[in-house]
């Protein structure tokens, strides 16, 4: 193989920092836009939003590819969505004094699915297009 077939699989620890950090923070916006209910829809917007994500991933890993950078992207996705909801529901709770859920910052994690699992679906598919932007750029 040439050396830049070689390079573009090999991911420095700057890279996969900076990967990380961009799936988190694309997850975490993915885990706040599942709130909103858009029925079916939701499904094609997690769509490409995940490719979006999947790009800017790419893009804070000057564009690396492989199995590692997919891994970073699905796993970066999910725990940056439902991190991302649980900080918020940590916040909220802190501030108040009265009517707490009984799970706690779990409740938030419970409500992907408990009236429609819409938007754990759109969670999941927003992954995975996160992932099949990286395998397929």
């Amino acid at each position: 193989t040439s050396q830049k077939g070689v390079s573009l699989f090999t991911l420095s620890p700057l890279q996969a920092a900076r990967a990380i950090a961009a799936g988190l923070l694309m997850g975490a916006a993915a885990g706040f836009a599942v709130t909103y209910h858009f029925g079916l829809l939701t499904l094609l917007l997690a769509f490409a939003y995940g490719g979006f994500a999947g790009e800017m991933i790419r893009r804070a890993s000057e564009r690396k590819r492989g199995a590692k950078m997919e891994v970073i992207a699905g796993v970066t996705m999910v725990a940056g969505a439902l991190g991302g909801r649980m900080l918020v529901a940590a916040m909220q709770l802190a501030s108040q004094v009265h009517g707490r859920p009984p799970l706690g910052v779990l409740d938030v994690i419970a409500s992907l699915v408990v009236h429609t699992p819409i938007p754990a679906i759109a969670l999941l598919i927003a992954a995975a297009g996160a992932v099949s932007r990286i395998r397929c750029s």
